[in-house]
């Protein structure tokens, strides 16, 4: 009777979709103009992508961005929009692939990550540190 018990456990939970989550936290301790970040996560099994996109206003921000069972980070991609008042226009900088979090391909299944970024950020990568952790 014990053992029915545990292979119906045990099925029931198989059975779930695998639940993930990107959890990602920023510490800058400073940034030029208006940055926002693009990421893009697709459902492999659905085939379905879904766009996130953050607005860096202060230094300390988090955001969490679900996610189930396979999946793929198509695109990571900060903008940084600034003003040149000696030239009286805007520049935009774009940093492609940001903290190198693009799957390039590769399917993520199930695992969940921890993204910590910190320092200044700015169009030169040596300003600001990403640190991934996964589980």
């Amino acid at each position: 009777m014990r053992i029915r018990h545990l292979l119906l456990i045990f099925i029931c939970f198989i059975s779930l979709p695998s639940y993930a989550q990107i959890e990602i936290r920023t510490r800058f301790s400073s940034f030029v103009g208006k940055p926002t970040w693009l990421l893009t996560v697709r459902d492999v099994e659905s085939g379905e992508s879904h766009p996130y996109l953050f607005d860096i206003r202060r230094g300390e921000n988090y955001w969490v961005v679900p996610n189930y069972g396979y999946y793929l980070i198509t695109i990571s991609n900060v903008r940084i929009n600034t003003y040149d008042a000696k030239y009286n226009r805007y520049k935009k900088y774009e940093i492609k692939n940001f903290c190198h979090l693009e799957s390039r391909g590769r399917i993520i299944h199930g695992d969940s990550m921890l993204i910590t970024i910190d320092g200044s950020l700015s169009k030169n990568s040596n300003d600001y540190r990403c640190k991934i952790q996964t589980w």
